[in-house]
């Protein structure tokens, strides 16, 4: 809506452009119920997760999931946190130390991370 400027002087107002509403972080994604992995050959645990309720107005381009490992007192004790996993998953069986695990899951999108999910029931890598 800037006028426009010539060896003569100022000219007419543009048209105002059409409503914009600016992009943001996507809103937390939405944990689900973990499970502990299959008995017997790597230990692992998985994460499951739901889309957010909001994109933030910009499409997800992945999701990044973090295993807690739980100390007895119930603080977190060490961190594993995963590569970024595809827009379309909705799970993740993570390879774990043993241990206790809760997860959080992250969203993503052009313009950045989302705050952490809640975290999942706990459940012991097998």
């Amino acid at each position: 809506m800037w006028p426009r400027r010539t060896a003569v002087g100022p000219g007419a107002l543009s048209p105002l452009s059409g409503a914009v509403t600016p992009a943001t972080v996507p809103r937390a994604a939405r944990i689900g119920t973990a499970s502990s992995g299959a008995a017997g050959g790597r230990i692992t645990a998985l994460a499951r997760w739901a889309t957010p309720l909001s994109n933030g107005g910009s499409t997800i381009t992945g999701y990044v999931v973090t295993a807690l490992r739980m100390n007895t007192n119930g603080t977190v004790g060490r961190q594993t946190t995963s590569a970024v996993q595809a827009p379309t998953a909705r799970s993740l069986s993570m390879t774990l130390a043993p241990g206790r695990y809760r997860f959080v899951v992250r969203a993503r999108n052009v313009v950045g991370l989302s705050a952490l999910s809640a975290r999942s029931n706990l459940v012991a890598a097998r």
